[in-house]
């Protein structure tokens, strides 16, 4: 619903709707003029599984970035144990 609303034109429509501009809000009576169009269940499903793949693949570079953090970090006290032993 958040997504649904934050839309320009549904924010812009809201916001020209609203009663106050000292204090911005909106009411129920405007959220009843709205019609939301849900996807059929089998969409919603693909999109899960969508949105569930991706979701591994950030988990997979979040990894990733960790594992290249802990490189860098082995390899700066690599270098740094090879100066100080002079190699």
């Amino acid at each position: 619903m958040y997504y649904y609303l934050s839309q320009k034109n549904i924010f812009d429509y809201l916001k020209g709707a609203q009663s106050s501009s000292t204090m911005p809000a909106i009411n129920f009576s405007m959220l009843n003029n709205f019609v939301v169009n849900i996807p059929k269940l089998e969409e919603q499903e693909n999109i899960v599984k969508i949105l569930e793949a991706l979701d591994r693949k950030n988990e997979d570079f979040n990894e990733i970035i960790v594992s290249i953090k802990d490189l860098a970090i082995n390899l700066d006290n690599y270098t740094n144990l090879k100066e100080l032993l002079g190699d």
